[in-house]
């Protein structure tokens, strides 16, 4: 791989500078996790959205601008003065990561974008198969030269049917410096962590023996709550997770809160945040995407029976077991092939462009640590 000299020739481009309801969810702390790397590693230039997802103005340039590409499919609405992004320099690469389809119309309020970029990626964390409609394809992603989808795979296919720019699954990763910073020699003192969407028969019988066997569980009691620092957010989730002998992996949401089709597979984030820590899973296994290659072993999450009793007890006997081995393998499996150095690497190599040199050195720090 070649590497480059300046990452000054690279432009980032994110959310995190918003502060609405939208943009300040818990959902997001993810993929600013993946974008915080990404500058970390490689001290690229960095521009800041400004625009809110819930705006009036915001809301109007994506009708207007659906309108207009009704008719003439590649055209822009230009950003108004004061309320875009200006960019002073030209740029080879910029990266735009938005969390959903409809932040696309972001890539609008850049002014000149594509004059002042040879080459955009733009990567949507959240996109489901139901999204992916004829008025999806009325969105600027014109503005992209390559388009990256998560967590559904199906979604990515999907829109890569409907689009000009190349289509291209990409499923989330995990921050392995954070997560993944484990003792094994360490007694874990939560028995089982269930958070996020959960099952609520299992978890009212799981409550139950917790209080009568004195089991140790952690779980949700809020919804709704909005990120403050997300970097403190995901330091703390990673605490819970290395504290922890067995979590629950959820399926991740669909776009139908009540569907139970298994066909339609997505990658949760969740997978990840326990692989790193090194903590045992149950649910949900994960979809074939991530288990294709034979150079990268298979991520394992231990099926529980459907009868929720007997799911609470496969879980207490797992709880009691002796999983050292398997520990370490979660933990040593997501560093060497699931941090979100080995995402980026894969993206500028789709991309064409130059390896940036602190990408790589991480990603060589982590696959030579046993």
């Amino acid at each position: 791989m070649r590497t480059q000299e300046r990452a000054s020739d690279i432009l980032v481009l994110g959310q995190q500078g918003l502060v609405g309801p939208s943009s300040r969810s818990l959902a997001n702390a993810n993929h600013f996790e993946a974008e915080d790397v990404l500058v970390d590693c490689i001290g690229p230039d960095r521009a800041l959205f400004t625009a809110e997802d819930h705006d009036l103005a915001l809301r109007i340039r994506r009708q207007l601008g659906a309108m207009v590409r009704s008719r003439r499919p590649e055209s822009s609405i230009p950003a108004l003065i004061g309320s875009g992004v200006q960019l002073e320099r030209d740029y080879r690469l910029a990266i735009a990561l938005v969390r959903t389809a409809w932040d696309v119309t972001l890539l609008e309020t850049v002014a000149d974008l594509r004059q002042k970029a040879d080459f955009v990626v733009l990567w949507v964390f959240e996109m489901w198969p139901s999204s992916v409609t004829h008025k999806l394809s009325l969105a600027p992603f014109h503005l992209a030269d390559l388009v990256l989808v998560g967590p559904s795979a199906q979604a990515a296919t999907a829109l890569d049917a409907l689009i000009a720019p190349p289509v291209r699954f990409m499923p989330a990763g995990i921050d392995v410096d954070t997560f993944g910073v484990v003792d094994f020699g360490v007694d874990r003192p939560i028995d089982l962590m269930n958070i996020g969407r959960r099952d609520a028969s299992f978890h009212d019988r799981f409550l139950d023996r917790a209080r009568a066997n004195s089991r140790r569980y952690l779980f949700d009691t809020t919804s709704g709550g909005l990120l403050t620092q997300h970097r403190e957010h995901r330091w703390l989730l990673a605490q819970h997770y290395q504290s922890s002998k067995i979590a629950m992996t959820s399926a991740a949401k669909f776009d139908l809160a009540d569907s139970n089709d298994r066909t339609i597979r997505a990658v949760p984030n969740r997978l990840f945040e326990a692989l790193a820590a090194g903590t045992i899973m149950v649910g949900w296994p994960p979809p074939s995407e991530l288990n294709q290659s034979e150079q990268v072993g298979a991520i394992v999450v231990k099926e529980l029976p459907a009868d929720a009793e007997s799911a609470v007890e496969a879980v207490e006997r797992l709880a009691s077991a002796d999983l050292a081995d398997e520990r370490q393998y979660n933990a040593e499996l997501a560093r060497h092939h699931h941090d979100w150095s080995e995402r980026w690497l894969r993206i500028f190599d789709m991309a064409n462009e130059p390896t940036p040199e602190g990408l790589q050195l991480r990603h060589e720090r982590l696959t030579r640590t046993t």
